[in-house]
Order: structure tokens, then C-alpha cells, then sequence
């Protein structure tokens, strides 16, 4: 059985029913080489969005319909809601364990101006996630929509900005920060200090919540909290919580942030790379972040 990379639901209790995602493993994502398709992608594109706690929900033609997805840069292209069971030929590992995925091929796709055919998608059944939200849940939109673009999140407007251009942003603003990342997959990997050390964290629209590598549990300064996350698939995990000052971003100091310690250890053997944390939601709303995918540079702006 495959073994997938893709990001798992998470929902946090503690934040009284708003729902958060996590980072899982992909070693072959189904995804479809877009260059040999026949698709249009204008240069620049906005899209408007809806926060749901800090989910970032678009709308998106799926078949002919209108369908409602989460903007995910941390999943690895299309992943679709089947509202059953699936047993698949995949496997994806995640913060919280394994579950099944499945694997479908849509026919027509349309989001933010572009449009796609014969598209190869994930499946996986995101029936109790729906319950626990309250809401309309087809799928998540990640990496392969994203690849080779500069991503801009709106937050005041409540758009995403995506762009083919080389260099959009800069030149029209001052970045407070400006780093490149990595790429694991389709996950960004951004090298961050952390209480003075150097730490790798992944970049994550979709998650909810911080997530910090509980190897750090006592190398930090801060009271820990009990809290508990649910996955998508039912899993629930009593984890510990703390908030955390000492994360730098080049010369910016970022803003205490509410962080949940999670072993990624079976991430990190799984694929051999140093995995420090997560920064999900509260970093991106914090302030205007962009990433170009192209150039693989992390912007942090005024």
C-alpha cells in the first residue's frame, strides 16, 4: 500500500469548536502535470475567501457545481470529500496516526480564474469533521494549484492574491523580512530561531493552530496547559499547550503565540529531515505574509 503525504484535520477543543489542520506525509501524491492538460491560467488572480475560525474557505467549480474547499498550502494538490468510507491503495501519516485515502479523477475543476481537466485527486472521508464544524466540507486545494506562483493572503480584504509574475510584490512594498524556504513535497520549510537556536518550521495556511515539536517542552520558558486535538477521522490525542516568545523570522521577533506539543518524531524519520514545528493561522493573520513558490521566498511585510 502507497504511503501519501497530505494534511490531516485537526480540531482543537480548546478553542470551543473552531477546527485547526496539521501536516501528514506524501511520498506519491496523486497529481496531474498540468502542462499537459488544457488549461488557461490568467497572470494574476484574486480570489475572496471566508474565515471559519481559521479555516480559509473559497469556492470552486467542481464538475459543474459550486463546491466549497479549504485553501490548504500544505496539502499536495486536490483532496476531496467522499462523505464514506474509503479503502484506497494509500496511506497517509500524520500527526495523530494513519488513515485511508482513496483516489478519483475529476473531469472539470475551476478556481481563481484557472481552469483544469482530467485533474487526479485524493480522497478521504471528512464526514466528522463536518459535524464537529457545522460546515460544508468537499475537499482542500493545496500545492499543485499553487506551485510556480506567489501566494498573498488579504486578510483586511479577505482575498488571496496569486500571482505567475516573478516578483509581484516586491519593489511595490518594503518587506520586514524577506528568507527562502524549502520545500518537503509540497510543504515550505522555513529555518527560524527559536529561544537563540535554529529551528525548521513548516508553513502551513491550513492549520488552525501552531504546532511545536514537544522535544522542546522543556528548553522553553512558559506554563503549559492541557488541551486535547480531534482528527479528522475521529483520532483524539491529549496534548499539552504553551505560549511562546522567543520565535524569530530573519530580524523580526514574532508575537507570542499559543503553540500544542506534538511528537513529530515519525515525521522526521519518516522523511529525514528536522521538523521543529508548524506556524498555521495565528502566524499568517498575524501579519502580510507572502510565499513565492517560484523564487521559494518567504516575505514578511509592512
Amino acid at each position: 500500500m502507497k504511503r501519501t503525504m497530505i494534511l490531516i484535520m485537526l480540531l482543537s477543543e480548546s478553542l470551543l469548536g473552531q477546527s485547526g489542520l496539521a501536516y501528514l506525509g506524501l511520498s506519491s501524491p496523486p497529481s496531474t502535470d498540468f502542462s499537459t492538460t488544457e488549461n488557461t491560467w490568467p497572470s494574476t488572480s484574486y480570489t475572496p475567501f471566508e474565515l471559519a475560525g481559521g479555516m480559509i474557505f473559497v469556492e470552486a467549480d467542481l464538475n459543474g457545481r459550486r463546491a466549497h474547499f479549504i485553501f490548504d498550502t500544505g496539502a499536495p494538490g486536490l483532496v476531496l470529500n467522499t462523505r464514506q468510507r474509503v479503502k484506497g491503495h494509500q496511506r497517509a501519516n500524520g500527526v495523530l496516526g494513519e488513515t485511508e485515502l482513496g483516489q478519483v479523477e475529476v473531469d472539470h475543476f475551476r478556481w481563481a480564474g484557472w481552469e483544469f481537466h482530467g485533474v487526479s485527486a485524493a480522497t478521504m472521508d471528512m464526514r466528522s469533521f463536518e459535524d464537529l464544524t457545522g460546515r460544508s466540507i468537499d475537499g482542500l486545494i493545496g500545492y499543485d494549484f499553487i506551485k510556480g506562483k506567489e501566494v498573498f493572503i488579504d486578510f483586511d480584504n479577505r482575498l488571496i492574491r496569486l500571482s505567475l509574475r516573478s516578483n509581484p510584490i516586491d519593489g511595490k512594498m518594503t518587506p520586514r523580512a524577506s528568507t527562502a524556504f524549502r520545500l518537503l513535497d509540497h510543504l515550505p520549510i522555513v529555518k527560524v530561531k527559536l529561544g537563540g537556536k535554529n529551528a525548521y518550521f513548516g508553513l502551513d495556511t491550513g492549520s488552525e493552530i501552531n504546532i511545536l515539536h514537544s522535544r522542546w517542552r522543556d528548553r522553553l520558558p512558559g506554563k503549559l496547559k492541557n488541551g486535547h486535538l480531534l482528527q479528522v477521522d475521529g483520532k483524539r490525542q491529549k496534548v499539552e499547550t504553551m505560549v511562546v516568545d522567543q520565535l524569530s523570522i530573519g530580524r523580526v521577533a514574532l508575537d507570542e503565540m499559543n503553540y500544542y506539543l506534538v511528537d513529530l518524531s515519525a515525521l522526521e524519520a519518516e522523511y529525514g529531515v528536522q521538523l521543529d514545528g508548524i506556524l498555521g493561522f495565528p502566524f499568517f493573520h498575524s501579519q502580510a505574509v507572502s510565499l513565492n513558490f517560484s523564487r521559494r521566498k518567504l516575505c514578511l511585510w509592512h
